[in-house]
């Protein structure tokens, strides 16, 4: 408490503010500012090429992120299972990549384990898919999640995101107006889905313009306030 009390406190959500103030029982000072984005790094793969290098033909959905038990791998393995002909895209390792594959493995090729994802690869399946589902749920301990990177560079790229209504994700539609948050049910998440590849990807003028606003460049002056570079 004595620290914070003269700290430059930054955070990338509100509800992480909240609950750190409920931590130290003070209301201390901080500012909420999420990650920024390196957009060169994401943009720039064509989708087409990108769709025909991961064997893409129909819809796809991606979950972008750690495999543990509070990102709800196991809840876009059950979307995906509501959506017939939608190829679920999971990029990421973690402790609970083999029970996803236990839970996935009557769907056979329309769940794919990718592991861990490079930068290219990354970048294909941001351009490739069409939508990036957010399924996280809170933690035993009441938190949820910050404001994932993965979701911040869906925006920027022009991928429509849907996510549950837990801890910082509740303040996406702030960062681009193809974001929709749901409630953490397998059935509110498939009609958010459904809606969402309907809906399709925003305009091009729309995205560049979120892009700029989420790059680090435009970023991490704010990060920064008024401590400057040095």
């Amino acid at each position: 408490r004595i620290v914070a009390s003269g700290a430059d406190l930054v955070f990338v959500s509100a509800p992480l503010r909240a609950a750190f103030q409920a931590l130290v029982g003070a209301a201390v000072p901080g500012r909420v500012q999420p990650m920024g984005v390196d957009v060169r790094d994401v943009t720039g793969a064509d989708r087409e090429t990108a769709r025909q290098r991961l064997g893409l033909r129909g819809p796809a959905l991606l979950f972008l992120g750690r495999l543990i038990a509070t990102k709800g791998g196991d809840l876009a393995v059950a979307v995906a299972r509501a959506l017939p002909g939608i190829t679920l895209l999971v990029a990421g390792t973690g402790p609970e990549v083999d029970r996803l594959a236990r839970v996935a493995a009557d769907l056979g090729d329309r769940v794919r384990l990718l592991g861990w994802a490079d930068a290219l690869l990354r970048r294909d399946l941001l351009a490739a898919a069409d939508v990036l589902l957010v399924p996280s749920r809170l933690r035993p301990d009441g938190l949820g999640e910050g404001l994932p990177v993965a979701a911040l560079e869906a925006i920027a790229v022009g991928l429509p995101v849907v996510a549950t209504r837990c801890g910082g994700l509740v303040d996406l539609p702030r960062y681009g107006t193809h974001v929709t948050v749901s409630d953490p049910q397998p059935t509110a998440l498939v009609a958010a889905v459904t809606a969402a590849i309907a809906r399709g990807r925003p305009r091009e003028a729309d995205r560049s313009c979120q892009a700029a606003a989420l790059d680090w460049a435009a970023v991490l002056p704010r990060l920064l306030g008024d401590r400057g570079p040095g």
